[in-house]
């Protein structure tokens, strides 16, 4: 029986699953096989679990550790479509690709992990070509956005949601949503994800709104220098 799963993509953080009543033991020995052979910038995963295992991290590479960010993590089956919102929702295409890239590097900002203009760049190629970012677009105007990632036989995942500060507070992002969940559960999937920052309560509550159902937390630690 597998009881631990650990998996990263350098020089990403760690991702850690597993049972969260695991023994102690195994916690330690998996800290410190990962030890030997490198050095991790954070770790993600279960609340519970990471508390765990980053605290015995710390304590044997010496680094202090600090939340970066504590996450609830989001399931739906069934949308609750909000109401009178104006606009549409469309694939993202090459003619949107400068915008995507500005939002994208907006969005990694407000996230608190900035990324490059070139990063960003290349995130947006990845999406436009890949076809899994939509745009809501209102009046001829983009006013909001969303990705599909990370697909698996009955599930999808929804991240990169993003309105500019000028377009908040219309319904524009629950719209986007909503309809990309619809579009994800009539094409098979039996669910939808997605991951929130718990310090943002507007978020966490646009999501409630059209039937995100809260299914567990997470928390990201990252070790200091």
């Amino acid at each position: 029986m597998i009881r631990l799963c650990l998996i990263q993509t350098p020089p990403h953080n760690l991702t850690i699953a597993g049972d969260r009543l695991i023994d102690e033991a195994i916690i330690r020995f998996a800290v410190e096989e990962i030890g030997k052979k490198m050095s991790l910038p954070g770790v993600l995963g279960e609340r519970q679990l990471v508390e765990r295992f980053s605290d015995h991290y710390s304590k044997l590479s010496n680094r202090p550790r600090k939340v970066h960010m504590n996450q609830r993590i989001y399931q739906l089956d069934k949308v609750v479509f909000p109401k009178q919102v104006q606009g549409t929702i469309r694939t993202a295409r090459d003619t949107d690709h400068q915008l995507l890239t500005r939002w994208i590097r907006e969005f990694t900002v407000a996230m608190g992990q900035p990324a490059s203009t070139e990063e960003s760049k290349e995130r947006a190629n990845q999406f436009i070509e890949e076809q899994s970012v939509v745009l809501w677009e209102n009046n001829g105007q983009v006013v909001s956005m969303a990705n599909q990632t990370r697909p698996t036989i009955n599930g999808m995942t929804v991240n990169f949601v993003y309105t500019p500060p000028e377009f908040e507070k219309r319904g524009y992002a629950s719209a986007c949503v909503a309809k990309l969940s619809q579009s994800l559960l009539d094409r098979g999937y039996q669910f939808c994800s997605l991951y929130t920052d718990l310090s943002n309560p507007t978020s966490n509550s646009i999501y409630m709104k059209i039937g995100y159902r809260p299914v567990g937390d997470s928390t990201v630690f990252h070790f200091e220098s």
